[in-house]
């Protein structure tokens, strides 16, 4: 979800300012809160880390694009 809305900030950075455009991020509706001892767990930190490894990536490329 993190990852989406940083996309999406970025992409629609202009427009978000005016009030014709609001974005809301919610998640999932079937999908169920795993809170509880997921950095235990070898499969959750895999997962977690991977996904911020992506949301840095996105954003060091930006500054290599000029975007």
């Amino acid at each position: 979800m993190r990852g989406i809305k940083l996309i999406a900030e970025k992409v629609f950075r202009d427009r978000t300012n005016s009030s014709a455009l609001r974005l809301y991020f919610v998640s999932p509706r079937y999908e169920t809160p795993r809170l509880r001892r997921w950095f235990l767990k070898t499969r959750g930190l895999k997962f977690v880390s991977s996904e911020y490894a992506k949301m840095a990536w996105f954003l060091s490329y930006i500054y290599f694009v000029g975007s």
